[in-house]
């Protein structure tokens, strides 16, 4: 990650997060692309990712972490319609 990004843990939900202020939708996706790659090549890892952005999406973290947790089930595709998808 970037120095002014965040990685955090939640215990109960066994789930790492990923904060990246003021980062818009595409960068984001580019980086999640680069850990999934990384953490394979490294460790033999496979993980499943969400993604949601602020404003566009929701207004609120819990909002935010909703949605994330909502494109979980289409985590592919929408990281990679992220990359596609034109910055605002």
């Amino acid at each position: 990650t970037r120095g002014h990004d965040y990685v955090l843990y939640q215990e109960d939900t066994e789930r790492f997060f990923l904060i990246c202020p003021e980062t818009k939708a595409k960068p984001v996706a580019l980086l999640v692309n680069r850990l999934k790659n990384k953490t394979k090549e490294s460790l033999g890892i496979n993980f499943n990712t969400g993604v949601a952005s602020f404003p566009e999406e929701s207004l609120t973290l819990d909002e935010l972490m909703h949605k994330a947790e909502i494109s979980l089930s289409d985590t592919p595709e929408r990281v990679e319609q992220l990359i596609e998808k034109p910055s605002i």
